[in-house]
């Protein structure tokens, strides 16, 4: 029987979050490559580990829903969270009765719709 103890744990951990690393550098290269291509690796990464960081005081914590905050960030600004241009955000992301997954869910529905409303009406 292996005994695992909280040293291994916490490698453990580290593997994980360099390998969600890895795969958030690759996203924001391809989905966002006109707002990150003059950006470095080591800059990139830095975003990841604070958004990381940042969603987790929000209660955001699931890989899926870590990658649509740092999306928020790359859409919206780094401080989206906190911006008076996108208090909404902030306002949906510091309600305690949402998990993590429904926060996001509503930031990003409430970003779509005010996309839409932002968007000149066509055939005018």
């Amino acid at each position: 029987m292996i005994t695992l103890r909280d040293a291994h744990l916490d490698a453990f951990q580290q593997v994980s979050l360099k390998q969600f690393e890895d795969r958030m550098v690759d996203h924001l290269r391809n989905d966002f490559a006109d707002r990150t291509k003059d950006r470095l690796e080591p800059d990139l990464r830095s975003l990841v580990r604070d958004s990381v960081a940042k969603a987790k005081t929000y209660g955001v914590v699931a890989e899926d829903d870590v990658q649509r905050f740092i999306d928020c960030r790359m859409i919206y600004g780094p401080e989206f969270d906190t911006a008076k241009e996108t208090h909404w955000a902030g306002q949906i992301l510091r309600t305690p009765s949402l998990n993590g997954t429904e926060k996001m869910d509503y930031v990003e529905k409430f970003g779509r719709e005010r996309v839409k409303k932002s968007e000149p009406e066509k055939g005018r």
